[in-house]
């Protein structure tokens, strides 16, 4: 038995994250857009949500539709969505959609401080929750989220959009061969 009185079953063999429903894959976002993420996969029904990072203090969870998601499948995603406790909040279909999109440009910019030699982990994390408020620094996200999905979010967000931003860090690169 799953979450909430709903049962699932986990996809040994699926090479993605996420939670299919009715026909339409909901897939963790990976810094892609759900129209490129479809045609890639030969996936019609597919559409991305963003990182539910801090779930007590949030109670939306942003979605993207890939352009082939009829309202039927998008009604049915947006149910389970509200069954498992978050208020889906459908949005354009951009690389990243906001929350994953910031967080991990936040990880990626401490990481590169902590390469620069200004500061710390700790130092990193400290100024983000004391300094900005942020439930959690950079370091601590990157520790609940990992180096992998970090690095391919950044990876899709900087052929996205060419930023600086979002070129990933050397300390984040020597991450994924730790």
């Amino acid at each position: 038995m799953g979450t909430r009185g709903l049962a699932f079953e986990r996809d040994e063999t699926a090479d993605w994250q996420g939670v299919a429903v009715e026909g339409v894959q909901l897939h963790f976002t990976r810094g892609r857009c759900a129209a490129q993420l479809a045609r890639e996969r030969s996936q019609p029904g597919l559409a991305v949500i963003d990182w539910p990072l801090a779930p007590d203090r949030i109670e939306g969870l942003a979605i993207a539709f890939g352009p082939r998601v009829d309202n039927v499948q998008q009604t049915h995603a947006e149910t389970l969505l509200r069954r498992l406790g978050w208020e889906p909040l459908v949005l354009r279909d951009v690389p990243g959609l906001a929350v994953a999109r910031t967080i991990a440009m936040l990880i990626n910019e401490g990481a590169d401080a902590v390469w620069q030699g200004v500061c710390d982990e700790a130092g990193a994390d400290t100024a983000m929750k004391l300094g900005v408020n942020y439930p959690a620094g950079p370091f601590e996200w990157l520790a609940q989220l990992g180096a992998p999905l970090v690095v391919d979010a950044l990876a899709g967000l900087f052929e996205a959009y060419r930023s600086e931003r979002y070129r990933i860090s050397p300390l984040l690169r020597q991450r994924l061969w730790a």
